[in-house]
């Protein structure tokens, strides 16, 4: 049966097609929602979802047909709805749609509190002299990007209901970019910036030497990830220090393959690059031992592959006098690999440990206590209680681990 909602937020039945609760259309399909009076609104997913026997789960009708226990312990409309969905569309099919159920709960709130003042909406301007120009929307859309990006937030969030909503309450007048929209303008920010940062290289690098940081790690999804860093010193002595790739690398992670991928990035960010590299900075796994093996194996064909690309493209332009294909290659240095240092100290502390007994199990007694505390709710809020007593404005817990970042700025 259609509904109305009165002024005082009550649910009304009425007879005929559309409602409309002070003055705004509202149409709903007489077996989407039932109200009687000013009972609740009931979804239509409980016709194939109800409690069981002990009324401690929901079961599925549909799914105990098929001889399949499907049970939830908590009230879900939406977890029910999916599922039915998703398992029983031939069944089922919604019918109220999403946007009438978000309508009716905004009549239902807004008038119930709003001195039973309609929550109006905003018609959208389709002129262009309506004040919101082609500039505004693409300073908008910039904004939106910048968003995305500063704070990691998936390209799909664009297209969810409330967030579209929430921009339309801002200005009727913007359309919400599409979720492709946005990957493609991310990604070309961030080719843009790539090539800021190449020209900005290939000024501070010339004729200089710099040195590279990189380090091999499996992620949570059991895939090897390699990071390429770039240090050096500008005209001006100023310590310079950038990311230059971020890659995926294969199984196994032996010294040749990592070579290979090194060389590569290096060769994507700018092939001039090659003629600079100095050191390599790592830990002390043995692969990456073999990696500056192969490097300084590969490095001498790889300046002169770019030595007689760039001859060969620009012959009449390509004028520098500093630069000789065979003595540049014969004269190439060897690269070295530095141990980090912040590795080489760990290591040396694992081993004392190792070498003096009574300190590793004093500190292994502490490390438990500490394990204790963290993990009890009660002792770990007994020193607040504490504090407070004393009137400290400001007490440290105990932590279980100090957490190191490995990065460019520890090695």
């Amino acid at each position: 049966m259609p509904i109305e909602i009165d002024s005082n937020g009550d649910d009304v039945p009425r007879d005929s097609e559309s409602a409309e609760p002070n003055g705004h259309k509202l149409e709903v399909a007489s077996n989407s929602v039932s109200a009687v009076g000013s009972e609740k609104q009931v979804s239509d997913v409980f016709q194939h979802i109800v409690p069981s026997a002990d009324k401690k789960h929901f079961i599925c009708k549909l799914c105990q047909d098929k001889n399949v226990m499907q049970k939830w312990t908590n009230k879900s409309t939406t977890n029910f709805q999916r599922h039915l969905e998703q398992k029983h569309a031939d069944v089922y099919t919604s019918t109220i749609s999403k946007t009438v159920q978000t309508k009716l709960l905004q009549f239902s709130l807004f008038e119930r509190h709003a001195g039973n003042q309609a929550a109006s909406r905003p018609q959208k301007r389709k002129h262009a002299d309506d004040g919101f120009t082609k500039a505004d929307k693409e300073f908008a859309d910039k904004k939106m990007v910048d968003w995305i990006v500063n704070h990691a937030q998936s390209f799909s969030v664009v297209e969810q209901a409330d967030f579209r909503q929430f921009c339309e309450a801002l200005r009727s007048e913007y359309e919400v970019p599409t979720r492709n929209t946005i990957c493609s303008r991310v990604l070309k920010r961030w080719q843009d910036a790539k090539n800021k940062v190449r020209s900005k290289l290939r000024e501070d690098l010339e004729k200089r030497r710099f040195g590279l940081t990189t380090d091999m790690w499996t992620s949570a999804a059991k895939r090897g990830y390699m990071v390429v860093t770039i240090h050096y010193i500008d005209s001006n002595w100023n310590m310079r220090h950038c990311i230059i790739a971020f890659i995926r690398v294969l199984y196994p992670h032996m010294g040749e393959q990592l070579a290979v991928q090194l060389i590569q990035a290096v060769k994507e960010m700018d092939p001039s690059l090659l003629l600079g590299l100095w050191s390599i900075i790592g830990d002390n796994a043995s692969s990456n031992m073999s990696m500056v093996d192969h490097i300084n194996l590969m490095l001498p064909e790889a300046i002169a592959d770019f030595l007689s690309s760039s001859i060969a493209n620009d012959a009449n332009s390509y004028t520098n006098p500093d630069i000789d294909l065979n003595e540049d290659v014969q004269l190439c240095p060897s690269v070295f690999l530095l141990p980090c240092m912040a590795h080489t100290l760990q290591l040396a502390v694992k081993e004392g440990l190792k070498r003096c007994s009574h300190m590793d199990v004093a500190i292994g007694t502490f490390r438990d206590l500490l394990k204790k505390i963290n993990d009890s709710l009660k002792l770990m809020e007994a020193p607040k209680s504490v504090a407070s007593t004393l009137k400290l404005e400001k007490l440290a817990l105990p932590q279980l681990d100090v957490e190191n970042r490995w990065n460019c700025k520890t090695r």
